[in-house]
C-alpha cells in the first residue's frame, strides 16, 4: 500500500559494515544545509503538508484542467419534399437537392 512505500522511503536502515554512524552524520549535515537554504529564501513558501497530502496536492496541481465541452447541436435537415429554403417555391428535391 502507499503507507508501506512511504515508510520504506523514509526508513533509516543500519548498514552491516559499521560505517552507518559516519554516513548518518553526512546525511544530517546535508539535510541541515538543505533546510538552511530553503529557509533563507525571500519568496513565499508553499504550504507544508504531512504524509501523502503533499503528493496528492502536487498531483492535483499538475493535472491539466479540462473545460467542459458543449454538445454539438445539429441543424435540422431539410426533407426531400419540403419547400426549398432558397425561396423559389419548388420542392427541395427539384431545386437544390439535385
Amino acid at each position: 500500500s502507499f503507507e508501506t512505500i512511504e515508510f520504506l522511503t523514509k526508513a533509516d536502515i543500519a548498514r552491516e559494515d559499521g560505517n552507518d554512524i559516519a554516513a548518518t552524520k553526512k546525511e544530517a549535515t546535508a539535510e541541515n544545509r538543505y533546510a538552511n537554504a530553503t529557509t533563507n529564501t525571500t519568496a513565499t513558501e508553499p504550504s507544508k503538508f504531512q504524509g501523502s497530502e503533499g503528493y496528492d496536492e502536487a498531483m492535483r496541481n499538475s493535472m491539466q484542467q479540462r473545460e467542459k465541452q458543449q454538445p454539438v447541436v445539429a441543424e435540422p435537415k431539410i426533407g426531400r419534399n419540403d419547400a426549398c429554403p432558397c425561396g423559389s417555391g419548388k420542392k427541395y428535391k427539384q431545386c437544390h437537392g439535385k
